[in-house]
C-alpha cells in the first residue's frame, strides 16, 4: 500500500505540477489573448472613430457642395430678373420716345389748328400724353432702381459664392479640393 499511496503522491505532485504549468500556460495564453483584444479593440475603436470623422467631414462636405449649388441656382435667378428688368427698360425707354413724338405732334397740330373745339380736342389728347408721359417715367425710376437692386443682390451673392467655393476647397480635404479642380475645368 505504501507504493501505491506512494505512487499517488508523485502521481498527484505531477499533476499539481503539471496542473501549475498548464495554469500558468493558460494564464500566459490569457494575458496574451487579453494585450491583443486590447490592440484590437482600440485598432476597431479608432478606425471607426477616423471613419465618423471622415464621414461628418464627408457630410459637411456635401453640405457646402450643396450650398454652392443652390447659391449660383439663386444667383442665376437673380440675372434673369435683371436682364428681364433691363429688357423691360428698354421697351419703357422706347415707348417714352414714341410718347415725346406724340407730344411733339400734338403740339405742332394744335397750333396749325383754328378753330378751339379742334384744338381743345388735341389739348386734351395732349394731356392725356402728358399723363402717359408721366407714368413712363415714374416706371422707368421703379425699374431702375429694381434692375439696381437686382445687381447688387448678383454681386453679393456672387462674392459669397466666391468664398464658399475657396472655403470648400482648402477646408474639406481632398473631395474639396477635386471638386474645385473638376468646377475649374468646366469653366476653362
Amino acid at each position: 500500500m505504501l507504493p501505491f499511496a506512494l505512487g499517488v503522491v508523485v502521481i498527484g505532485g505531477l499533476a499539481l505540477a503539471l496542473l501549475d504549468r498548464e495554469t500558468k500556460n493558460q494564464h500566459d495564453k490569457f494575458q496574451h489573448k487579453q494585450r491583443q483584444f486590447r490592440r484590437e479593440t482600440e485598432n476597431h475603436r479608432a478606425k471607426i472613430q477616423a471613419a465618423m470623422q471622415c464621414s461628418v467631414a464627408y457630410q459637411q462636405y456635401k453640405q457646402y457642395i450643396e450650398m454652392h449649388y443652390a447659391s449660383v441656382q439663386t444667383a442665376n435667378q437673380a440675372f434673369e430678373l435683371y436682364a428681364s428688368a433691363k429688357h423691360v427698360l428698354d421697351q419703357l425707354y422706347n415707348q417714352l420716345n414714341i410718347s415725346g413724338e406724340q407730344i411733339m405732334l400734338l403740339k405742332q397740330q394744335r397750333q396749325q389748328q383754328q378753330g378751339t373745339d379742334h384744338r381743345e380736342t388735341t389739348h386734351q389728347s395732349l394731356q392725356q400724353q402728358y399723363d402717359i408721359h408721366r407714368e413712363l417715367k415714374l416706371s422707368i425710376e421703379a425699374y431702375k432702381q429694381q434692375k439696381n437692386a437686382y445687381y447688387l443682390d448678383i454681386k453679393k451673392l456672387n462674392e459669397a459664392t466666391s468664398e464658399l467655393k475657396q472655403y470648400i476647397r482648402n477646408n474639406t480635404g481632398k473631395p474639396g479640393r477635386e471638386w474645385y479642380a473638376r468646377l475649374q475645368q468646366r469653366r476653362a
